[in-house]
């Protein structure tokens, strides 16, 4: 069944019309574990084995504050990088030919592949497409505390794809679903279990989209503010996890008390004694981690990252993340 040009559509009708609609089919027809097996693919997937061209330089494990770094090699030439946490893929249309660790991988529309940590993939400066065709693919893996997911398109002969839908999602429903998704995958399942695994985590994060729950790297458009949630009965664990989910909002102590019922005094006290840090001390923190991250990880402007950090504008965020770690944010990421 031919599948219309998706570039022009947002990733929220995606899911709906394409992706969700994929997964309620045999999961087993449509998923890809790297490395593959001849007797393990999908019909229409193909695997040949190949060479990674030239060396293999390993990426220094940057430990400033707190942040380690998520790239573990790199592949220059072919344009590959390795990673230390998974990738899921999923090809929303065209014919994808994407080298992944020494296995070139090529398959169709509708195809979900898992990369787990430790092997060569795409690192998003070459092209997907081999034969002429446009190629367009959903790529979603942890950042920082939360999950990014973005679209790239490509066309055979372009020097690199560029990029679509840019979103970041800080749920921790979503961000547990991904984990638990993965945690199958990298079991080598594909079975009942994965696939409800992947359908939750489409509909959690097809809730989120509508619901206004994520934060458009392009537009700069904020996130919601995360609900109270009575699901842990624990208030300092239950605080801890609403700052967490609400790092790109202008959090104070007065709203972490109200969100678990508890007076301020009493609250600093008791937070206090449970995290060795006070309220300021301990979002510092956090936002700083995830600062260092994104400036790591992404290309995005430092303008999206201070929003995404809580900040009010970007001025305010350099001039924290300068006295914090000694040199302005650009710098940083240029000297890392």
């Amino acid at each position: 069944m031919p599948t219309p040009r998706l570039k022009n559509l947002p990733l929220l009708k995606i899911i709906e019309h394409y992706l969700i609609p994929w997964t309620r089919q045999s999961i087993t027809s449509h998923i890809v574990i790297m490395p593959a097996h001849d007797k393990s693919l999908p019909f229409g997937v193909q695997v040949k084995e190949c060479e990674l061209p030239g060396p293999r330089i390993p990426v220094k494990n940057l430990r400033a504050a707190g942040h380690m770094s998520i790239n573990a090699a790199q592949w220059p030439t072919p344009g590959l990088s390795e990673k230390h946490d998974p990738f899921l893929l999923c090809v929303l249309s065209g014919h994808a030919t994407i080298q992944i660790g020494t296995q070139l991988l090529t398959c169709n529309e509708g195809t979900f592949v898992f990369i787990p940590p430790g092997i060569a993939h795409p690192d998003g400066t070459r092209p997907y497409s081999h034969d002429g065709t446009s190629c367009s693919i959903l790529w979603t893996r942890r950042c920082g505390s939360g999950l990014r997911c973005w679209i790239s398109h490509s066309m055979a002969g372009n020097a690199a794809p560029y990029h679509g839908e840019n979103l970041y999602f800080s749920h921790e429903q979503l961000i547990a679903a991904f984990g638990a998704l993965c945690d199958e995958l990298l079991q080598g399942r594909s079975g009942d279990t994965c696939h409800h695994s992947l359908m939750l985590f489409l509909l959690l994060m097809q809730r989120e989209i509508g619901e206004g729950r994520v934060f458009d790297v392009l537009n700069g458009d904020k996130m919601k503010q995360e609900e109270p949630s009575g699901f842990n009965s624990d208030p300092l664990q239950l605080a801890e996890r609403y700052i967490r989910s609400n790092l790109s909002s202008p959090i104070t102590i007065e709203m972490a008390a109200r969100h678990v019922h508890m007076s301020r005094a009493n609250f600093a006290r008791l937070f206090r004694q449970h995290t060795g840090q006070t309220f300021l001390e301990y979002l510092h923190r956090l936002r700083l981690q995830q600062a260092c991250t994104f400036l790591l990880e992404t290309t995005w402007t430092v303008r999206s990252i201070a929003e995404l950090c809580g900040f009010a504008s970007e001025s305010g965020f350099s001039r924290f993340f300068t006295k914090q770690m000694g040199v302005t944010p650009l710098t940083y990421r240029k000297t890392q």
